[in-house]
């Protein structure tokens, strides 16, 4: 079995030209898990993106001198995958 974490935090995100130029900071995390059985036939993996469901800015486009185009985190995302090797 294998698992992962990884956690980041910052206490200000700069940003230019935006919100004057600061953002609130934040904590995100990312946790998985997978498992092999014995025999390498089958793979379970699972994982959990944005754990925290933090809502923050990951990139700021400037489209024109007064216009902006802001990108946010994807939500809290969970999932599980199974493969089978025959």
């Amino acid at each position: 079995m294998t698992l992962t974490a990884n956690v980041s935090y910052q206490s200000v995100v700069l940003l230019r030209s935006v919100q004057g130029d600061r953002a609130a900071g934040l904590c995100a995390a990312e946790l998985a898990g997978a498992w092999l059985s014995p025999d390498r036939r089958y793979n379970l993996s699972v994982f959990c993106d944005n754990c925290t469901n933090e809502t923050y800015i990951t990139s700021v486009t400037e489209d024109y001198p007064e216009a902006f185009l802001t990108h946010y985190a994807e939500p809290r995302t969970v999932g599980v995958e199974l493969k089978v090797h025959l």
